[in-house]
């Protein structure tokens, strides 16, 4: 047996006032989070978007959520948590990049991008390092995902700072490879192969157009000269 009831006033007015109040109470959240600064990642476009490589302007503590102020620690001035109790630092160390150079009879493999930034602009494989990875593991992986090629480290063109604002570490390797057959990798739309006369004049960033014509030329890299923030 089944049966209905109808519900009263009170009770629509009831269920009414508890919509309303859990809607006030995301509204104020999502206004306390702006205003702290809190990072929320989500859905962006139909896309996962996934934390950033590194915070900026970090204001508040990730531990106890207290306000960070500049302090004398280690001989430098660095943010840290005001809360009593908490010893929480932002060190803010430079996060690591491997770029991976692949020559190919003479020529050099480089990948056209499909997300930003730097959409549609060729550049040379390579990405962040994951955590227990070598620098070498690192490109070889970055390369594979990228373009399909498995590769074998040959040496270690360098390691530089390009920029102070940025706040990375660009490990500069040459590779040979070993396995694999070129496929464009989710971010990319493209994988070419270019020899000096042939590179493409949108190449994204300026540090790979250096590094590239360097390789061709077979000579040293200078770390002032992949710095981008020199005229």
């Amino acid at each position: 047996m089944r049966i209905f009831r109808n519900e009263g006033p009170m009770e629509i007015f009831t269920l009414r006032t508890i919509c309303g109040v859990l809607i006030l109470a995301v509204i104020l959240l999502l206004l306390l989070a702006r205003r702290r600064g809190w990072q929320v990642f989500g859905q962006q476009r139909g896309r996962e978007t996934p934390p950033p490589a590194h915070f900026h302007n970090v204001r508040w503590c990730p531990i106890c959520r207290g306000r960070l102020r500049q302090a004398q620690i280690c001989g430098r001035l660095r943010l840290a948590c005001t809360r009593r109790g908490c010893r929480y630092v932002h060190w803010d160390s430079p996060k690591p990049v491997v770029v991976c150079v692949v020559e190919i009879n003479g020529k050099i493999v480089l990948v056209r991008r499909a997300i930003e930034p730097a959409t549609g602009q060729w550049c040379i494989p390579g990405g962040y390092m994951e955590a227990g990875e070598t620098g070498e593991e690192a490109a070889a992986r970055e390369c594979f995902e990228e373009t399909g090629l498995k590769v074998k480290i040959v040496s270690l063109i360098g390691a530089y700072a390009p920029c102070h604002d940025v706040n990375e570490i660009i490990l500069v390797y040459k590779a040979a490879v070993v396995g694999g057959s070129i496929k464009p990798g989710d971010e990319e739309s493209e994988v070419g192969v270019f020899s000096q006369g042939e590179l493409p004049a949108d190449i994204a960033f300026d540090q790979h157009r250096k590094i590239i014509a360097h390789c061709f030329d077979n000579t040293v890299i200078k770390p002032a000269e992949l710095d981008c923030c020199s005229p």
